[in-house]
């Protein structure tokens, strides 16, 4: 019952996200614009309300309660690996901005 009442609620949090990202998106509904509504609006709204959609439905299956030990853990973890972060983490910065 429980995994039922869940993919209920992730179907409802992405055809929701769907919804309001092709409203967002739809350059058409905008007030004071002469663009036509298109099909790609349509697909680029679509998208948007599917990445959202999942991510909410992601973010809902994050056990929020054990938060606080996850991060007890990690920083624990990142003490121990601590340089290795750090020159990861400028290799990184390296790549990216340069």
């Amino acid at each position: 019952m429980r995994r039922l009442l869940r993919f209920v609620l992730h179907a409802v949090l992405i055809v929701v996200a769907a919804i309001v990202g092709f409203v967002a998106v739809d350059m058409a509904a905008m007030p004071g614009s002469d663009a036509a509504p298109s099909l790609i609006n349509g697909v680029i709204a679509g998208t948007v309300g599917l990445v959202f959609g999942l991510a909410a439905a992601w973010l809902r299956g994050i056990p929020w309660r054990l938060l606080p030990v996850l991060v007890r853990f990690w920083m624990r973890r990142l003490s121990q690996e601590f340089w290795w972060v750090t020159a990861g983490s400028a290799a990184v910065a390296v790549l990216v901005f340069y």
